[in-house]
């Protein structure tokens, strides 16, 4: 009706449904309809009759079923806020709320550093309390300053990434899908301490003339990412990489359920002769490969073990050298019974 223009005192005589003007699957509009308003046409046009006859009822073109519920209409009406990446990351029912507030604090710059309270009107000599070079800003204080820097390269150290960020909402970009729900937990529980002890360490020494070494704040900042993923029920993936970041922050790994078990029982070889168990791999195809094996006798005794670094390469390549290898091995050693 709003799309023909038609006035709005008319609206009541408007009985007729759809389905009236619907003959055989195909749009029978009446002459004079058409010729009244010369737009009915195309906006029927694009609109496809189903094959089956539906039940005429009101849809709500802004929902994917044609369904209208509460929220879809209060999101429909409701101003869009501003999104933030970061937030669920630092609101974290494993991370204490009073850590998560100093972080959150920080990134939306309303900490009462020494800029932050010029802004307000409240001026004043300004130095930072940590290292005691520069005016103290939020910029300064948690990124720049020689007594985070140490922090933060610290925790390069721990992760294998490089910690120099611009803004200090780009750390939490460290979080992302390549890491199990509980390392993920973990780097941001890291941060947001590293955060937190920083503006503690500040605090100290400021109102209680209290120097707090950096070497002192990372032991606290590992105690408190301990308790945190300690206190988890999240899953870590079975790799080296997850293993060595928990084990620096003296958190216990939790093992996903096993998506299959499958029993594999090794069986020696037949008497005078000797097995060899080889493999060959590669960190992506190609990729960081290398390949070893393992020899052992009908007795089960261990006689030898082998493996080499391959460098660049396939996953079949690997297998192969490692086979060769296995040969060679048996070889050199006069072991003609091998297999």
């Amino acid at each position: 009706m709003i799309s023909l223009n038609i006035p709005q005192h008319l609206h009541t005589f408007l009985k007729a449904k759809v389905k009236h003007f619907i003959d055989n699957h195909a749009w029978n509009i009446p002459a004079c309809l058409l010729l009244a308003y010369p737009d009915l046409h195309s906006l029927t046009a694009n609109i496809t009759i189903p094959l089956r006859d539906n039940v005429d009822r009101r849809c709500w073109k802004h929902s994917h079923d044609g369904d209208l519920t509460m929220k879809d209409s209060y999101c429909f009406h409701c101003i869009t806020g501003q999104q933030f990446n970061w937030s669920k990351i630092v609101w974290n029912i494993d991370i204490p709320p009073s850590k998560s507030m100093v972080a959150w604090r920080s990134l939306q710059n309303k900490l009462p550093t020494d800029e932050c309270l010029a802004l307000r009107g409240c001026h004043m000599p300004s130095m930072c309390s940590l290292c005691e070079s520069d005016l103290e800003s939020n910029q300064h204080l948690f990124l720049t300053c020689r007594y985070s820097q140490n922090i933060w390269n610290w925790l390069s150290s721990c992760l294998n990434f490089n910690c120099q960020f611009n803004d200090l909402k780009e750390a939490f970009v460290l979080c992302n899908s390549s890491w199990s729900p509980l390392c993920n937990l973990i780097v941001a529980a890291a941060i947001v301490n590293c955060v937190d002890f920083i503006w503690f360490a500040r605090n100290q020494s400021r109102f209680n003339d209290k120097k707090i070494h950096w070497r002192s704040l990372i032991n606290h900042i590992i105690a408190a990412v301990s308790l945190s993923g300690n206190n988890s029920c999240l899953k870590a993936k079975s790799n080296i990489s997850e293993f060595a970041l928990l084990r620096k922050f003296k958190v216990k790994m939790n093992y996903g359920n096993a998506p299959k078990i499958k029993e594999v029982l090794w069986q020696p070889p037949i008497l005078n002769w000797i097995k060899c168990n080889c493999d060959g791999a590669s960190m992506g195809n190609p990729g960081s490969s290398a390949c070893g094996g393992l020899f052992r006798d009908a007795n089960s005794s261990f006689l030898g073990v082998f493996s080499y670094n391959i460098g660049i390469s396939t996953s079949l390549n690997a297998e192969l050298i490692g086979a060769m290898v296995a040969i060679e091995t048996a070889t050199s050693k006069g072991w003609s019974n091998f297999g």
